[in-house]
């Protein structure tokens, strides 16, 4: 059985992403079934998330939002508002099983807010620390994913809501860096779950560089420019340097 300790320093490997595929994968289904590692999780996100810089709150709260308005999360408990009394952590919201939760989703925000501690300033060390998030929304403002965007030119994308079909159609992930540059093709994304991959090398995003996630045809995927259909689209937010 694992201690207390045990399950702080496993929820902090998670949430930083400091896992190995194997390992994330026993985690996210455990988050599924062990409430207290849930709880545990949840917990150590919402201490990373109180220290967030006040002009980081919006985004915070709209990650929040998507995640709370997903269909496997109804009968989750999020972590509570900063503005309101902290509750106490013994009730049984917590302790409630989560059915088909995906643990792809919780990821997803708490990287996305002080998940990773980039938002909050608190640089972890690690292999990949971005240097820009992009949330990226559909035509009515709804969150699909969040871009991480390292020095390295290591991005991953961590979708939140993507359960579209795509009917054959190829989702790719492109930037416009400039107009001369026009836009380039980062890679193919899937909905499936987090992915992890090294782009092009490009200068570093500049706030407010646009991204977009298309849905072509196999023939349009393979030409150099954007076809099909925009999905999803958002622009670069640079996050605080150390």
């Amino acid at each position: 059985m694992s201690s207390e300790g045990d399950r702080i320093e496993r929820a902090g490997d998670y949430i930083m992403g400091r896992m190995s595929q194997a390992e994330r994968e026993r985690a996210e289904r455990d988050l599924e079934r062990d409430p207290k590692f849930r709880e545990t999780v949840i917990r150590l996100a919402e201490r990373l998330r109180s220290g967030t810089h006040a002009d980081q709150g919006d985004l915070w709260r709209s990650v929040q939002d998507a995640i709370a308005g997903l269909p496997q999360m109804r009968d989750a408990a999020l972590a509570q508002p900063a503005e309101r009394s902290p509750q106490p952590m013994s009730g049984s919201s917590t302790q409630a099983p989560l059915g088909g939760w995906r643990g792809a989703a919780l990821i997803a925000a708490l990287a996305a807010v002080g998940g990773a501690g980039y938002v909050a300033g608190d640089r972890f060390s690690g292999p990949a620390d971005p240097i820009a998030l992009v949330r990226l929304s559909d035509a009515v403002g709804n969150i699909a994913g969040i871009l991480e965007i390292t020095e390295s030119d290591d991005l991953r994308f961590l979708p939140l809501d993507m359960d579209l079909p795509t009917e054959g159609r190829v989702l790719q992930l492109w930037t416009r860096f400039d107009e001369a540059t026009g836009p380039v093709r980062l890679g193919t994304v899937s909905h499936a779950g987090p992915l992890r991959w090294r782009g092009p090398h490009l200068p570093p995003p500049q706030p407010g560089q646009s991204y977009s996630v298309t849905a072509a045809t196999p023939a349009e995927a393979a030409l150099d420019r954007p076809g099909g259909e925009t999905l999803f689209q958002g622009t670069a937010q640079t996050l605080p340097r150390p």
